[in-house]
């Protein structure tokens, strides 16, 4: 009876046992096989270009002013109208004077006073995220420029993104205003802080548009003092009117290139460099390296260690994870060998009982004969 119950228990208990041990490790090694291709992978980035919108010139020129309202009959009105009309002839010969002037290629411009627009964009990966991140906002701080704009989104490597068994690692985007003259010292100082993966530079010359709005602005600083002039000399309601009218359009233009100028200022003062940075595992090759035989060996027997590690590192993970499901099945185990037993001894009374009244029946036949 013995070698039946065990022969009972081999058959149901094990074979169930062993079909839960090989469902847990078909899984995990399902888990390791789609994750180590991935594992320490970093897609590729896309370069972030800026364009500088070139500033529009804001009004036609120097007005002439609107035609006075004519009044045959008003002398003073007559007078001023004809001022008028010389002022306006007079400034526009000195508008047309100011522009010949200003017509100089750029060739003729001595570089210290070109205005040049520059324009960095680079991709780096980094192993050391949140110091990175820091390094550039101290060095940003320290050159005397400032953080214009930036984000960051992701979890950190120590974590997974639910359902995909690949690290993803965080991403930044930065956008720094540096003094132009320090520019090549921050690109540098970033550079050796993580690996470059892109990285694009772009210069806009700017001069002569910023000449053409100076150029504008003088000429149109000059009709407003002689329209002040005009305007303490005026005797009649309608001039007053008529050069108020102009002195306003006249402001209105200033303070817009005024605007554009100190854009330009800013722009020309301060670079932009845009920051696209991505936290990774391990770094990937440089487009400018080419990988020897032995160095891609290295780097693909690292990465099977790795990923080697990470699927223990996940198996150990899963068995903790699976400490109450391993606990109930224990339980549950341990409830069918009960019954089984219980059952089995059962039987075994049974089938001892059923012996004895036979052994039993038997004596008497023997005793009666």
């Amino acid at each position: 009876m013995e070698n039946k119950e065990k022969k009972i228990v081999r058959r149901v208990l094990i074979p169930v046992g062993i079909a839960c041990l090989i469902v847990f490790v078909f899984g995990m090694a399902a888990s390791f096989l789609f994750g180590i291709g991935r594992a320490g992978s970093a897609g590729p980035m896309t370069d972030s270009y800026y364009a500088v919108d070139e500033a529009r010139y804001a009004g036609n020129g120097i007005m002439a002013g609107g035609a006075m309202q004519k009044n045959a009959a008003m002398a003073p009105a007559m007078e001023a109208e004809a001022a008028m009309d010389y002022m306006v002839a007079e400034t526009a010969a000195a508008s047309a004077a100011a522009s010949s002037g200003s017509g100089s290629t750029v060739g003729e411009i001595p570089a210290p006073e070109r205005k040049l627009i520059k324009n960095v964009s680079m991709g780096i990966e980094t192993m050391e995220f949140d110091t990175l991140v820091s390094n550039i906002s101290a060095k940003v701080e320290n050159l005397g420029g400032y953080i214009e704009n930036s984000w960051i989104e992701g979890e950190s490597l120590q974590k997974k993104r639910q359902g995909s068994g690949t690290y993803i690692g965080r991403t930044a985007n930065i956008t720094a205003r540096v003094p132009a003259k320090r520019l090549d010292e921050f690109v540098t100082n970033v550079s050796e802080n993580g690996n470059v993966t892109s990285k694009s530079e772009s210069v806009s010359d700017m001069t002569l548009q910023y000449m053409d709005i100076e150029s504008r602005k003088k000429s149109l600083e000059t009709e407003r003092s002689r329209l002040w002039e005009l305007l303490a000399q005026a005797e009649s309601v309608d001039a007053v009117i008529t050069i108020q009218s102009r002195i306003s359009e006249i402001e209105y233009q200033l303070d817009n290139f005024n605007s554009q100028l100190r854009l330009y200022d800013n722009q020309v003062d301060y670079a932009t460099v845009n920051l696209n940075l991505s936290e990774v595992k391990t770094y990937s090759p440089t487009p400018q390296e080419k990988e020897s035989v032995v160095s891609r060996m290295i780097r693909g027997l690292q990465d099977t260690l790795d990923g080697l590690a990470e699927f223990f590192e996940d198996l150990l993970v899963g068995l903790v994870s699976l400490l109450p499901v391993i606990a109930l099945l224990a339980v549950f185990v341990g409830i069918v060998m009960a019954v089984v037993r219980r059952l089995l001894r059962r039987r075994r009374e049974k089938k001892e009982k059923r012996k004895a009244e036979e052994e039993k029946a038997r004596q008497a036949e023997e005793n009666a004969q």
